[in-house]
C-alpha cells in the first residue's frame, strides 16, 4: 500500500479513494488488466474502494479485519487523530511499536525483538510519521471510522468476496456484514495463520461460488 513500509511517502491525503486510484495506476503501469485483491485492515478499505470504483478489474476480493465496514476502531488508532496529540504519539519508540504490534497479531509471542526493530526502522524513514497520521485522519477520527462511503454502496460489489474477521482487531467489527453485498460472500472467523492461509488459497483457487452463502469457522 502506498506510504507503507519502505515505500515512498508522497505528500498527499491518504484517503481510501486516493490509495485505490494509486493501485489502479500501478496496475496500468504494470499492464495488469485484472487481479485478485487481498486487503487487510486499512488495506481492506482500499480493496473495497477499488472494487467499487473499478469493478471490472477485480476477479475475487479478500478482506481481512477490514476497515470501512463500520465505525469501530481501536482507541490506539483513534487517539493519534487528535491534533498535536497525534504528533506526540506518532513519534516512534520501540516499546510503543512492540505494544502496537502485539495488539495486531493472534499470538503476541510472534513479536520478537527483531520484528520490533524492523518496524522501528521503517517508522523512522523520512515522512513515515506524516503518512501514518494521514492514513488515520483521512479515514477516521476519535469518534470512529468514516465508513458510510463504502457501506452505502456495498450492494454494488459483484466480485466473489471472502471476508475474514475475528481477533485481533484494530479497525473492524466482529460481526459479518453480509446483507448489504450483492456478491457471493463467505465470512470466516479466523483464529490463526493456518486458518487464514488455507481458506484464502481455497477461495482464490475455487472455480465456482454459491451466491449469498455465509460460512463461519470458529
Amino acid at each position: 500500500m502506498v506510504g507503507a513500509g519502505r515505500t515512498d511517502k508522497p505528500d498527499a491525503k491518504y484517503t481510501f479513494d486516493f490509495m485505490a486510484k494509486f493501485t489502479h495506476s500501478l496496475m496500468e503501469a504494470l499492464n495488469i488488466p485484472h487481479a485478485n485483491l487481498i486487503g487487510a485492515s486499512a488495506g481492506g478499505g482500499v480493496a473495497l474502494t477499488f472494487a467499487l470504483k473499478f469493478p471490472n478489474r477485480v476477479d475475487k476480493l479478500v478482506i481481512v479485519g477490514s476497515a470501512g465496514l463500520g465505525k469501530e476502531v481501536s482507541w490506539l488508532l483513534r487517539l493519534p487523530t487528535i491534533p498535536l496529540l497525534g504528533e506526540l504519539l506518532g513519534s516512534p519508540s520501540r516499546s510503543g511499536l512492540a505494544m502496537l504490534c502485539k495488539q495486531a497479531v493472534y499470538d503476541p509471542k510472534l513479536i520478537t525483538n527483531e520484528v520490533v526493530e524492523e518496524f522501528y526502522q521503517m517508522a523512522t524513514i523520512k515522512r513515515a510519521k506524516e503518512a501514518m497520521l494521514s492514513v488515520g485522519r483521512e479515514n477516521f477520527n476519535v469518534w470512529g471510522q468514516f465508513y458510510q462511503p463504502i457501506v452505502e454502496k456495498l450492494n454494488t460489489i459483484t466480485a466473489p468476496t471472502l471476508r475474514k474477521y475475528g481477533y485481533p482487531l484494530m479497525l473492524a467489527s466482529m460481526e459479518p456484514v453480509d446483507g448489504g453485498m450483492s456478491c457471493s460472500i463467505n465470512s470466516i472467523h479466523y483464529g490463526n495463520s493456518n486458518h487464514y492461509s488455507s481458506s484464502v488459497f481455497l477461495f482464490i483457487g475455487a472455480t465456482g461460488s454459491h451466491p449469498h452463502t455465509t460460512t463461519d469457522i470458529h
